[in-house]
């Protein structure tokens, strides 16, 4: 296969109910599309059987116990496309809204921000900001995105639709780990700042 033009990013971490209807809506509009692509699945195996009935799907099989940081890093290293679109397995933002990031590749944006779910890369943008990354939990999309704002990429934040049947309900506990997670990647991200 040619170096496709989008890779599809999915860390299936936790896996969920969604990911085979995630992966179906992916494969269903990306079909459809003009330019070539390739859905990038990274799993602990657990939709195996499943992965032969969608087209363009490389299954990345992980022991990585570290969470959706690294799962995600790893996809991207493993991604071949020009532009790479990190993706939340339950389809909190359909793949569709990519179309609203199109317009604005020719405006020399490198990093483009839906939300911190659904997050597109230029291969150059992703190759330098991914290896810096040390998130593992949720807060790597914000992660990623303060690393890009130090390197001082381009970043256009482009309104997408979200999912509210999908979107995650958070517990108390989880919104101050989350919160702490920030503190400490903005603490790292300070301290690698005065190093470079």
């Amino acid at each position: 296969m040619a170096k496709p033009f989008l890779s599809v990013i999915i860390p299936a971490y936790p896996a969920t109910e969604q990911l085979p209807i995630t992966l179906i809506d992916i494969d269903k509009h990306l079909s459809l599309q003009e330019y070539s692509y390739e859905i990038i699945l990274v799993n602990g195996g657990a939709v195996q059987k499943f992965s032969e009935l969608i087209r363009n799907l490389k299954l990345v099989e992980s022991t990585d116990e570290d969470g959706y940081g690294a799962l995600a890093r790893q996809g991207m290293f493993i991604a071949k496309g020009n532009w790479r679109l990190l993706m939340d397995p339950r389809n909190i933002v359909s793949v569709e809204e990519f179309g609203k990031m199109l317009p604005y590749f020719s405006e020399d944006y490198e990093v483009l921000a839906g939300n911190e779910n659904f997050l597109c890369f230029s291969e150059t943008a992703a190759m330098q900001i991914f290896p810096l990354t040390k998130a593992s939990r949720w807060a790597f999309g914000y992660e990623t995105l303060r690393i890009a704002k130090k390197l001082k990429y381009k970043i256009k934040k482009v309104r997408v639709t979200v999912n509210d049947r999908t979107w995650p309900k958070f517990s108390f506990i989880s919104f101050v780990n989350r919160l702490w997670e920030i503190i400490k990647i903005n603490w790292r991200i300070r301290k690698f700042s005065q190093l470079t």
